[in-house]
């Protein structure tokens, strides 16, 4: 399967998105997920290499954290696919915090690094084919507190490639 760049043909192999979540955003992530890659087209999938992610809760720590909810990368809806994922109890309910932390193989100097890569549950074509990656949240109801000045960057390095 041939990689091209941006799912319609390219000469970049590796392509890079950067967003960079609100407070706003956060908090609402156990209800509305957010996309980071947008869909490539039809025949093309999205090949996910690493993601990295740095959280600011310096101006205020969350409430209402899940001891086991996880901030999660997923194909489409999360909740119909297998995901890399991250718990979030220890991070999200920290004030004064500046984490940074990569999903992937890379390893970096005093990073925590996460080997999950995201995968669809039932390894069908169907589940990654025009799928765009999001993130998400599981957590029984939004985040609570926070602050305005919260911010959570998500940069995710991906190659699409030709399915058809």
């Amino acid at each position: 399967m041939p990689l091209v760049g941006g799912g319609s043909g390219g000469t970049s192999v590796v392509s890079r998105a950067a967003v960079t979540l609100t407070n706003a955003q956060i908090k609402a992530l156990p209800s509305t997920q957010v996309e980071l890659v947008p869909a490539p087209g039809v025949n093309f999938a999205i090949a996910v290499m690493s993601m990295g992610c740095r959280l600011n809760t310096v101006a205020g720590a969350y409430t209402n954290v899940d001891a086991n909810g996880q901030l999660i990368g997923a194909y489409g809806n999360w909740d119909n696919d297998a995901t890399a994922s991250l718990k979030t109890s220890g991070i999200l309910d920290h004030a004064g915090w500046e984490a940074f932390w990569v999903v992937g193989g890379i390893s970096l100097p005093n990073v925590a690094a996460y080997t999950s890569v995201l995968l669809a549950e039932s390894g069908a074509l169907s589940d990654v084919e025009n799928a765009p990656i999001k993130l998400a949240a599981s957590n029984a109801g939004d985040y609570t507190a926070g602050n305005a000045a919260n911010t959570l960057k998500v940069t995710v390095f991906y190659a699409t490639f030709d399915v058809s």
